[in-house]
């Protein structure tokens, strides 16, 4: 944007309001990441805690601990470090389900078992039909 008047004086404000723009954006960044951050030590708190606890009222050992988390990483099937829940269809409705909720978010439908990330586990989604036609 050119400012001036009919002095012949000329201002340019573009770089200004992109530097502007840019200096917002880092702001925006450096919030988020203290919020993630934030997030991270809280779930890292509870985790332990609640590992503890299990320590503590039960006959679990680290181990036992560590071949879950080795289980539970390979249930997406690859071993990575992460939780990679698969969806399937939900048989009362027919919509995606998602194992990081305990139920249906459409209909409400709890799989017989009550193990709702089993269920998604172990239940493929369907096969739309371009996949059909490759059998």
């Amino acid at each position: 944007m050119n400012v001036g008047g009919g002095n012949g004086i000329s201002i340019d404000f573009s770089d200004y309001w992109a530097r502007r723009e840019e200096d917002r954006a880092a702001q925006v960044k450096t919030v988020s990441m203290r919020e993630l951050q934030n997030q991270f030590d809280r779930l890292t708190l509870v985790t332990m805690a609640m590992w503890s606890l299990l320590k503590e009222k039960t006959e679990l050992t680290e181990e036992d601990l560590l071949k879950r988390v080795e289980e539970i990483d390979l249930s997406d099937g690859k071993i990575d470090g992460k939780f990679n829940p698969q969806t399937s269809t939900c048989p009362q409705c027919g919509r995606t389900l998602s194992a990081r909720h305990n139920r249906c978010l459409y209909c409400g439908y709890v799989p017989p078992t009550g193990d709702f990330a089993a269920f998604i586990m172990t239940t493929p989604p369907p096969m739309d039909d371009q996949d059909k036609t490759s059998i």
